[in-house]
């Protein structure tokens, strides 16, 4: 039987920018899972049913070490201005010092902040997308952004790199979903159009579902050479539908 997790609240933001500042002084995290659910945060009957997001954030700081258990859940309404519940579970488990090493310099936190990112990603539209360009950037403009910690080129190189391969199969994804949907719809159409035709029904039956086989083998080819992110593949899919 699966063990109940003891949450503890923590706080109640009103905004995601609330919400980025206070992530941003805790230990850094990264998202390990993240789902839709009916809305258990609004509770008024005057609201239409509408979802609500979890994310379940793990701790990641190098002051704790891979073994820390420090966990946090986040649920955020889908409807913007409605608030957003933060939750905890266990403590951070402090990394262990080598007794041989006692002189040993303590690890340095070297992250971006979700602040630093959204700066970061901003820049990167204006087509400042060089990790140096970016970092002189960032140090010159300290004060203006409120950044307490500047991170090093490193980190900003990673993060660039990522979300340059982000929006390259962004793009290729919502070129191929958007190709894909268009011969389904045809098919679909073709299908439809017929039914009258009792004589054509199994054919056109056939046609369709293997034209359905022929997408999802294609699909599965996509995603195996291009390895777009699942959260994106899955973010496409439901604007597509919702389009149609």
């Amino acid at each position: 039987m699966r063990t109940r997790v003891g949450w503890k609240f923590m706080k109640v933001c009103c905004s995601h920018d609330e919400l980025d500042d206070f992530l941003d002084t805790l230990r850094p995290t990264s998202i390990f899972k993240s789902n839709l659910s009916k809305c258990g945060l609004c509770h008024s009957d005057l609201i239409e049913p509408h979802k609500m997001r979890a994310q379940y954030l793990n701790c990641i700081s190098k002051l704790c070490g891979p073994k820390c258990e420090a966990r946090y859940l986040v649920l955020s309404c889908e409807i913007p201005g409605n608030k957003i519940e933060i939750y905890s579970t266990n403590e951070h488990k402090e990394r262990e010092k080598n007794s041989e090493n006692s002189d040993q310099l303590e690890p340095i936190e070297d992250h971006l902040s979700r602040k630093c990112k959204k700066i970061i990603d901003g820049l990167i539209e204006k087509n400042i997308t060089k990790a140096e360009d970016i970092l002189q950037t960032l140090e010159q403009n300290q004060t203006k952004y409120e950044l307490s910690l500047i991170p090093s080129l490193g980190t900003i190189k990673n993060f660039v790199k990522n979300k340059k391969a982000y929006l390259k199969n962004k793009q290729l994804m919502g070129n191929f979903i958007g190709n894909r949907t268009e011969n389904l719809n045809d098919s679909s159409q073709y299908l439809n159009g017929d039914l009258g035709d009792t004589t054509c029904d199994k054919a056109d039956e056939t046609v369709y579902h293997n034209t359905l086989e022929d997408e999802i083998e294609t699909l599965q080819n996509f995603i195996i050479e291009s390895k777009p992110d699942k959260n994106h593949i899955l973010e496409m899919f439901s604007s597509k539908i919702d389009q149609n």
